[in-house]
């Protein structure tokens, strides 16, 4: 059923949960709006592992399990999340999640919860993090636990074609914002989807992907590290603010990567 707005109590809850609490009122309550609450009985499997991903879950109340191949790995109460893939990327559910008791949970679209850019960055963040514990614990093959692969004559090897066109769009921008402009390096390298889309000619479906996902190119670098994202007010979006992306400049792999881009350059125009 649908979530009421007006419902101050219930808004008072979202606040309460860390993944929410930066969202002012009126975001909380569209929020509520467009989402809606689903309950599940005792032992009701809640997503299952092989699935499609498209929903994004955060525990309002009672507990549920996260099971590999029917192992269980990990226990989710009142404010923590899964189903976060739905978000990141195209792939099938990693595990099944069964509630353990009577529980209910607040549903979101991957696209519904993509207009919310601050909660995007912290979700990443927390996946990442939560997704190397587990592969660790469980041997899980995850794609966001891959280590980068070895870097052979400063090259960064990438598994779409696509991901590699970005990549290389979004090092030009940087080093044309840093080392051109001048900007400072905070400053430097940061672009919108749409402006990616634009400068590489890969289509925003593409880059988006299907059911409000990531799409592979952009899914692929977030994953590996490879890129940073952070959110920028006081711009046109959703509540004003703005998700855009750049190169991560200090990991040492992407260094080196620009680095090398920057004598290639120096050395043509010779």
């Amino acid at each position: 059923m649908a979530v009421e707005g007006t419902d101050r109590a219930f808004l008072t809850v979202l606040k309460s949960f860390p993944i929410f609490s930066i969202l002012g009122e009126e975001q909380l309550r569209e929020m509520a709006e467009t989402s809606k609450v689903s309950n599940f009985g005792r032992d009701q499997t809640i997503i299952r592992q092989g699935d499609a991903s498209t929903s994004f879950y955060v525990v309002l109340k009672g507990l549920v399990e996260v099971r590999f191949d029917g192992a269980p790995m990990a226990r989710l109460g009142p404010g923590q999340f899964f189903g976060e893939t739905a978000l990141v990327s195209g792939s099938v559910r990693p595990a099944s999640v069964v509630a353990i008791r009577r529980s209910a949970c607040l549903v979101l679209s991957g696209s519904e919860l993509r207009s919310y850019p601050a909660i995007v960055i912290k979700l990443l963040e927390e996946t990442n993090r939560r997704n190397r514990a587990i592969a660790m614990q469980a041997e899980l093959p995850a794609e966001s636990t891959k280590p980068l692969p070895p870097i052979v004559d400063s090259a960064i090897a990438f598994k779409y074609e696509k991901t590699r066109v970005l990549f290389d769009s979004l090092v030009k921008f940087f080093t044309e914002d840093y080392m051109v402009k001048r900007l400072f390096l905070d400053q430097a390298g940061w672009r919108t989807v749409g402006e990616l889309s634009t400068a590489t000619k890969i289509p925003h479906a593409t880059l988006y992907g299907t059911h409000g996902n990531y799409g592979p190119p952009l899914s692929e670098l977030i994953s590996r590290g490879l890129i940073e994202t952070r959110v920028f007010s006081g711009q046109r979006g959703r509540g004003g603010e703005v998700l855009r992306a750049r190169i991560a400049y200090d990991k040492e792999p992407v260094k080196r990567y620009v680095d090398k881009v920057v004598l290639k350059r120096k050395s043509d125009s010779v």
